[in-house]
C-alpha cells in the first residue's frame, strides 16, 4: 500500500479531513482505491485548514434547446441550468456567466471563445476558484480517425452509435478543456450528461478537480427531480453555511464545504436514483489540495462559522487561508503481514497518524492521503509460474521439432514462422549442472500471448548427479533484439533422487 505524505507545516490542527478522487485504473481496481480511500481519509486527522477563496467565477454551459440543426435537439436543460445559477449567484455570490450554444455558428468554436474570455476574467483576480458546468448530452467519441485520444463529446441530441455528428453541432471537449490547463487558480469541471467518468485522466498543474454525475458507459436522467443538476441544487442549499445558525449537525456542518462532501450530499436527495455514482476524480496525477466551497461575503467583514463544540472562527475573504503552489511530500509504501482489505482502512489510518498529531516528532505532515493498495504476488507463486512457462516452453519446442522433421519427410514448405533446429548433444555428468554451449539469447523463443507486453519463454537442457546444488537463471531478449537480455527469473535447487 503506497501513502503520500504533505510535509509542508501549517499552524493548528483543526481535524479536518479530505478525499482523494479516483485512480485511472480498470473500473473494479479503481471502485476498490476509491473506497479504501474514502474508509481512511474519515478516520485521518489533517492539519489542513479549509481553503478560501477570494472570488469564484462560474461558466455554465449548455446548448440552445430551441434549435432545429437537423433535428437534433431533443432536451431542453435550460429551467434547470437557470435555478442552479440563481443559487450560485444569491445563495454563494459567485460570479456567474450562463452561455448558450446557438446552431447558427459552428459548436467547438462557440465553445473556445466562452471559455476563452472566461479564462481571461478570471486571469484577472486573485485567489480564485473557476467552476465550468455543463448540462446535456455527451458521450465518448465514436470517431476512430480522431488523432487525440480519450475523445469525448459534448452533442446537441443524443448519441447514436450507427450515425455519425453533423460537422459543427459538437463540441470536442478534450480540445476545449486543454484552455484550462494553465488557467491562474484551481478549476473544478461539473458535467451533468451521461458516460461522463470517462473523463478521468491525468497531467500536471494546480488543483483540477471533475465532479461527474455518473460513472464511465453510464446514462443519467433528463431534467427532472432525479437529475443530477436537481440533486446538486438541493445539495448546495443543505450545506450553505449560515453565520447567524449557532448548531452545526452531521448533515448541516455549517462551514465550508468539500467538493467530496457535496458528491456526498447528492447522494442523499431522496428522488435521486440509487443506482447512479457521481464520481469525483483529479485531472492531474499528483496530489492537490482539496477544492472547497463556501458563499464569498459580500462586505469586508469576519463571520463567524462553526464547527461543532470547539466552535472555531473561520477568518474573512480578506485573510484567506491561500495554498502555495508548490510544496513537498514522501511517497511510503508500507507492507504488512495480513491481506489488507477495505475494512482495514481505518486501522491503517490509525497506525499512521502519529505523524500528523505528534507534535514531539522533529518533523510532522499536514496531511497523509493514499495513492493505492494492493498486493504483491509471493516469491513461491512467481516460480511456480516461472517452472509452469519453463515446462511449457519445453512441451512446446519438442513439438515442433517434430513437425520440423514432418515437413523435411514430405519434402514441404515449413511454415513462414521458422524454428531453429538445435542439435541437442548429450551433456558430461558433473557435479554441478552445465548448459547447453548455445547461448539462451540464441535460443527459439515463443511469445505468451499476442498482445503486448509479450514475455518469452525458451527451452533449456540440464543434467546434473542426484544431491547436486544448482542455479539457473531465465533471461529472455529485450525487445525481441538477441544482443541485449534481462533476467526473468533466478532459480536455486538441490537434488534429491535420480
Amino acid at each position: 500500500m503506497s501513502l503520500h505524505l504533505d510535509t509542508q507545516s501549517l499552524p493548528s490542527p483543526d481535524g479536518i479531513i479530505d478525499m482523494m478522487g479516483e485512480e485511472n485504473q480498470t473500473p473494479s481496481r479503481s471502485d476498490e482505491n476509491m473506497r479504501f480511500r474514502q474508509s481512511f481519509e474519515r478516520a485521518m486527522p489533517s492539519s489542513r485548514k479549509p481553503k478560501q477563496y477570494d472570488n469564484v467565477g462560474v461558466l455554465m454551459l449548455s446548448f440552445d434547446p430551441t434549435c432545429n440543426a437537423q433535428e437534433i435537439a431533443d432536451m431542453d436543460v435550460n429551467e434547470e441550468v437557470q435555478e442552479l445559477a440563481r443559487v450560485f449567484r444569491n445563495d454563494y455570490n459567485f460570479d456567474v456567466t450562463t452561455e448558450v450554444i446557438h446552431s447558427n455558428d459552428d459548436a467547438q468554436s462557440q465553445a473556445y471563445t466562452h471559455i476563452s474570455q472566461f479564462r481571461l476574467r478570471q486571469s484577472r483576480k486573485k485567489h480564485a476558484l473557476s467552476i465550468l458546468y455543463y448540462a446535456g448530452h455527451a458521450w465518448r467519441s465514436l470517431d476512430k480517425k480522431r488523432k487525440r485520444k480519450g475523445g469525448f463529446d459534448l452533442t446537441r441530441g443524443q448519441v447514436v452509435a450507427e450515425l455519425s455528428q453533423p460537422e459543427g453541432t459538437y463540441i470536442m471537449w478534450e480540445a476545449a478543456e486543454k484552455l484550462l490547463h494553465h488557467m491562474k487558480g484551481d478549476v473544478l469541471v461539473i458535467f451533468d450528461c451521461c458516460d461522463s467518468g470517462y473523463l478521468d485522466g491525468r497531467g500536471p498543474g494546480y488543483s483540477f478537480d471533475y465532479l461527474v454525475a455518473c460513472a464511465e458507459h453510464k446514462k443519467t436522467w433528463k431534467p427532472s427531480s432525479h437529475s443530477f443538476t436537481s440533486a446538486l441544487i438541493w445539495a448546495l442549499k443543505e450545506l450553505k453555511p449560515d453565520p447567524n445558525r449557532e448548531l452545526a449537525t452531521e448533515s448541516k456542518p455549517n462551514r465550508p464545504f468539500k467538493v467530496q462532501e457535496l458528491r456526498d450530499k447528492i447522494r442523499e436527495h431522496p428522488p435521486f436514483p440509487h443506482d447512479q455514482e457521481p464520481r469525483i476524480f483529479p485531472r492531474w496525477s499528483h496530489m492537490t489540495e482539496p477544492i472547497w466551497l463556501s458563499p464569498i461575503p459580500k462586505k469586508p467583514v469576519s463571520p463567524t462559522y462553526h464547527d461543532g463544540p470547539s466552535a472555531r472562527l473561520r477568518s474573512s475573504s480578506t485573510a484567506s487561508d491561500t495554498r502555495p503552489e508548490e510544496c513537498s511530500y514522501v511517497d511510503l509504501r508500507f507492507f504488512f503481514k495480513e491481506d489488507i482489505t477495505i475494512d482495514d482502512a481505518p486501522k491503517v489510518a490509525r497506525m499512521v497518524s502519529a505523524a500528523v498529531q505528534d507534535q514531539s516528532l522533529e518533523l510532522n505532515a499536514r496531511h497523509v492521503s493514499v495513492l493505492e493498495f494492493g498486493s504483491i504476488t509471493p516469491p513461491r507463486e512467481r516460480l511456480r509460474k516461472a517452472f509452469n512457462s519453463i515446462r511449457a516452453a519445453n512441451s512446446f519446442s519438442r513439438r515442433s521439432h517434430l513437425a520440423d522433421d514432418a515437413y523435411e519427410e514430405e519434402d514441404l514448405e515449413p511454415p513462414v514462422r521458422k524454428r531453429a533446429k538445435i542439435n541437442h548433444s548429450k551433456i558430461e555428468q558433473n557435479t554441478q549442472p552445465v548448459l547447453n554451449s548455445l547461448s539462451v539469447s540464441q535460443r527459439p523463443v515463443t511469445p505468451m500471448s499476442e498482445g503486448p507486453p509479450s514475455d518469452a519463454e525458451t527451452h533449456i537442457d540440464l543434467h546434473f548427479e542426484p544431491g547436486a546444488v544448482w542455479s539457473v537463471e531465465v533471461r529472455r531478449p529485450l525487445n525481441n533484439d538477441p544482443s541485449t537480455t534481462t533476467k526473468v527469473v533466478g532459480i536455486r535447487i538441490r537434488s534429491t533422487g535420480d
